[in-house]
């Protein structure tokens, strides 16, 4: 018998993308968009990054 995985909840996907260095900026559905506290970039170089709810719950069970 499979088991599901707990979903999680947004404010625990915000905390942990804050915890690695971004800092929530604002909400526009379905975008959640963060800013870059000091150091912290994508990969192209950008200070902003969105996330849909599913990417950020996928960021918070696979790691980011």
């Amino acid at each position: 018998m499979a088991h599901s995985r707990r979903i999680a909840k947004v404010k625990d996907c915000i905390t942990y993308i804050e915890t690695c260095g971004w800092t929530m900026k604002y909400y526009n559905r379905p975008w959640y968009c963060f800013q870059s506290n000091g150091r912290a970039k994508t990969w192209t170089g950008n200070k902003e990054i969105t996330f849909t709810l599913t990417e950020l719950r996928h960021a918070l069970n696979n790691g980011w």
